[in-house]
């Protein structure tokens, strides 16, 4: 999977694309792929290192919008392509030491089909 990686704080620079590991989906959590993803404020006082949770590597975001490519187990109500959601603040665990996935119990919400 290709995405933008933060390895170290401070500038817009320390931005860098990146291949990463491919997300699988776990328990409770389903896996969308990212067609559209907003950057806030909230992302660039994370890059700055102003936010004391994060640590680096880091992939930053957490308004995301996609469509669902798996279904982790305990999961109801959601199946593969569906289109998701996600505005939550810590919806998204994403770290480049390979983890990824939104968690069904986080807030994505479904959206209608286009």
């Amino acid at each position: 999977m290709e995405a933008v990686v933060l390895r170290e704080f401070g500038s817009p620079e320390n931005l860098k694309p990146e291949h990463v590991p491919d997300p699988i989906a776990g328990p409770g959590e389903v896996l969308i792929r990212v067609e559209a993803c907003g950057v806030c404020y909230h992302d660039v006082i994370n890059r700055r290192g102003s936010l004391p949770r994060t640590s680096v590597p880091a992939i930053l975001g957490h308004e995301a919008a996609g469509a669902v490519i798996e279904v982790g187990p305990e999961v109801d109500g959601w199946s593969v392509g569906d289109g998701a959601a996600s505005t939550v603040a810590r919806a998204a665990r994403a770290s480049a030491r390979g983890t990824h996935g939104f968690s069904e119990k986080r807030f994505p919400v479904a959206t209608p089909p286009s």
